[in-house]
C-alpha cells in the first residue's frame, strides 16, 4: 500500500523536473514619450528588474514620429555558476502617431517590430541540485498606446501595448523546438515623470499576461524601471 501511495508522488516529481523551465523573454521598458508638436527629441536611460533600457524618439511632424530602443541584461557570473542566471539582448523601432487633447492631454498610438536573444538558468532543489538551461531566438510585432497628463514639473499616463512574440529558435535542457513558438501578450504599464522641463526622473511599473493558455518558454510577468528622461525642442 506504501508504495501505490509514493508511485503517483515521485511521478509528479518527475513531472515537474520535466516542465522546470527559465525566462527567456524578458518585456522591455515602454515607450511613453507623449509628445505635442513636431521637432521634438526624446531620451531616456533606465535600469531595473528587466535589466538596462535605452530609448530615443523623434517628432518628424505635427503628427508622426519614429523610435528605436534596446534592452540588455546580464547577470553577474555565467550559466554555470550556482544560482539563477539569466541575460538577454534586444532591440525594437517603430512609428508612432500623437495627438495633444486639452492643455495637458496627451495620446500616442505605437506600432514596430523587435529582434531579441536570450539565455537563462534556472537552479532548483529536487532530490539534490538541478539545472535547467534555456536559449533562444525571437521577433516581436507590436502595437501601443499612450495616454496621459504632462505639465512642467510632473507627467504621469498608462501604456497599453498588445504584442506577439514568436521564438525562431529555442531549447532548453529538456526539449528542442522543431518549428517557431508563438505567444500573445497584453503588456499595460503606468508611468511618472517628475522633474524640470526638460529632464525628468522617470518610473514604471508593468506585467505581460500571456492571452492563451500556455507556450513553450518562460517569460517574467512583472518588471519595475527607474531612469532619467531627457526632451529637447530642436525646432528653437
Amino acid at each position: 500500500m506504501q508504495c501505490k501511495k509514493i508511485l503517483p508522488i515521485l511521478f509528479l516529481v518527475f513531472l515537474l523536473i520535466g516542465s522546470s523551465c527559465a525566462p527567456v523573454y524578458v518585456p522591455n521598458a515602454r515607450q511613453t514619450n507623449m509628445m505635442s508638436k513636431k521637432g521634438e527629441l526624446h531620451a531616456s536611460a533606465q535600469a531595473g528588474t528587466n535589466g538596462g533600457d535605452l530609448q530615443v524618439a523623434y517628432a518628424v511632424s505635427d503628427k508622426f514620429g519614429l523610435f528605436s530602443s534596446a534592452s540588455f541584461k546580464s547577470d553577474e557570473g555565467s550559466g554555470n555558476s550556482d544560482g539563477d542566471f539569466h541575460k538577454h539582448r534586444y532591440g525594437e523601432l517603430g512609428v508612432l502617431y500623437y495627438r495633444p487633447f486639452g492643455k495637458i492631454g496627451r495620446f500616442e498610438a505605437l506600432a514596430g517590430l523587435g529582434f531579441g536573444q536570450a539565455e537563462a538558468v534556472d537552479q532548483y532543489e529536487v532530490f539534490g541540485p538541478q539545472q535547467v538551461r534555456a536559449t533562444g531566438r525571437y521577433n516581436k510585432y507590436f502595437t501601443q498606446a499612450n495616454i496621459g497628463l504632462e505639465t512642467d514639473p510632473f507627467e504621469t499616463g498608462l501604456a497599453l501595448r498588445l504584442g506577439q512574440v514568436t521564438f525562431t529558435e529555442f531549447e532548453t535542457s529538456n526539449t528542442s523546438l522543431q518549428e517557431s513558438e508563438s505567444g500573445t501578450f497584453f503588456e499595460p504599464a503606468i508611468f511618472a515623470r517628475l522633474g524640470l522641463q526638460n529632464i525628468k526622473l522617470e518610473s514604471q511599473l508593468g506585467v505581460a499576461a500571456l492571452l492563451q493558455d500556455e507556450v513553450a518558454f518562460d517569460y517574467e510577468s512583472l518588471f519595475f524601471s527607474v531612469g532619467i528622461h531627457f526632451q529637447l525642442d530642436t525646432q528653437k
